[in-house]
This record gives C-alpha cells, sequence and structure tokens, in this order.
C-alpha cells in the first residue's frame, strides 16, 4: 500500500466527480468537486484510512458510489470499497478494503448526499 499512499490521489488541487450506481445503473448525475474543496481531503483519508484492511482483487464490481479523479476511482457501497489506481509506467491496480455502516454514512454525508438515499448499495 505504500505505492497507494505515494499516488498522485494526494494532489489536493485535483476535481473529484461523484456518482451514484445502483443495479449497474447510474441513479444520479455526475457531480463535480472542486479540488479546493475540504471534502476531496475528507474523501483522500477515507481512502488510506488503516481500517480499510486493503488487499488486491481481479474481481470486477458494480458500482455503488463512484468517486473518479484522473488516474484514481472510488467505488464504495454498504459492503465494502474498490480503489482502482493507475501506477505512473505500470498497470493499474485494484484493492478491495472494508467499510463499516458508520464509515459509509460518513462518506456520504461528506459528499453532500442523504445516507436513506442511497439505500441499500
Amino acid at each position: 500500500m505504500n505505492a497507494v499512499r505515494s499516488h498522485s490521489m494526494h494532489r489536493p488541487s485535483q476535481a473529484l466527480s461523484i456518482q451514484v450506481f445502483k443495479a449497474g445503473r447510474a441513479i444520479s448525475s455526475p457531480v463535480s468537486i472542486r479540488g479546493d474543496s475540504p471534502k476531496v481531503r475528507e474523501v483522500m483519508d477515507f481512502a488510506m484510512s488503516d481500517s480499510r484492511h486493503w488487499r488486491t482483487s481481479l474481481t470486477s464490481f458494480a458500482p455503488g458510489v463512484s468517486i473518479h479523479r484522473d488516474g484514481f476511482d472510488l467505488n464504495v457501497s454498504r459492503s465494502g470499497v474498490v480503489m482502482n489506481i493507475a501506477m505512473p509506467n505500470e498497470r493499474s491496480r485494484q484493492y478491495v478494503g472494508d467499510v463499516s455502516a458508520e464509515d459509509f454514512d460518513h462518506l456520504v454525508k461528506t459528499l453532500g448526499m442523504d445516507p436513506s438515499s442511497v439505500g441499500s448499495l
């Protein structure tokens, strides 16, 4: 995970694009969060939390709350989190991690959504 920590996802000026999916279909329009927003740092802190217990995975996952910026995708649902990162001069890497109900609700609220509006993702 050290390579992940040094990845460009820590660039604070890069905006995030957020979109919610259910059963593989978009249920919201993409929303952009400016790179200088405190929400960006909260999302990155969420991703880098040691409580995620990251492990590599080659499995494909249906999107839930999809968070994107160049070279970095985070797909969060109530059952877990998937992070895809494009590493410089290497193949992309995918990691899966744990997410508690409290962490999921906090992240969704941070992004300006009502946790009940994203249902059982």
